[in-house]
């Protein structure tokens, strides 16, 4: 419970044991500027300002705090304005739900469907390139039956090797993209000629 200028009024030991306080901390904690994470602190005051004002009578968010241990809480809470007899404002009562746990799994959901969403790029990335690789070999193979292939069989060496490099990156994509990995193999039998 606070009261219009803020200060905290009273409190319950799971609020305390949330926040990390003893009841003889709460008279001395200014909960907008000590506990509020520094990026939520304009918002909230703003919202308490509003309230104590009058303008409303609820208010529901979640609410980031940084305890005096260092740790982040994120908690859903519900505020409710209480007025005195004449009808003006008096107390705000805050209740909280800890969601630090749902808040985090949450998190590692995001990256898990990141993850997910690059293995499935890789995974397309992988499958284009070796039909790439396909045609290259394709190429290849029709030179080497060449009867004219003898001129350039230095050259077809180095593409040889090229696509055996690339075969090799197909297949660590593949592995990444968790998908069922291809093994393209290349046995390209190229003669052995000494060039003058």
């Amino acid at each position: 419970m606070l009261g219009t200028d803020g200060t905290v009024v009273a409190s319950n030991f799971a609020c305390r044991q949330a926040l990390g306080l003893s009841e003889d901390d709460l008279p001395n904690v200014e909960v907008f500027d000590e506990l509020t994470h520094p990026e939520d602190r304009a918002a909230d005051a703003a919202k308490f300002q509003e309230m104590i004002r009058g303008e409303i009578e609820y208010d529901r968010r979640e609410k980031r705090y940084i305890l005096r241990d260092g740790r982040r809480v994120f908690a859903d809470l519900h505020l409710y304005l209480i007025r005195d007899k004449k009808g003006a404002p008096r107390y705000i009562i805050g209740i909280e739900v800890d969601i630090t746990e749902r808040k985090s799994l949450e998190s590692q959901l995001r990256q898990a469907q990141r993850m997910e969403t690059i293995g499935r790029l890789a995974g397309g990335v992988a499958h284009d390139f070796n039909n790439l690789l396909t045609v290259i070999k394709g190429y290849c193979d029709l030179l080497l039956e060449s009867k004219q292939a003898s001129a350039s069989l230095h050259q077809l060496e180095h593409i040889r090797k090229a696509t055996e490099q690339a075969a090799s990156l197909t297949r660590q994509l593949l592995a990444f993209s968790r998908q069922q990995v291809m093994q393209p193999r290349f046995s390209l039998s190229i003669p052995r000629v000494e060039h003058r």
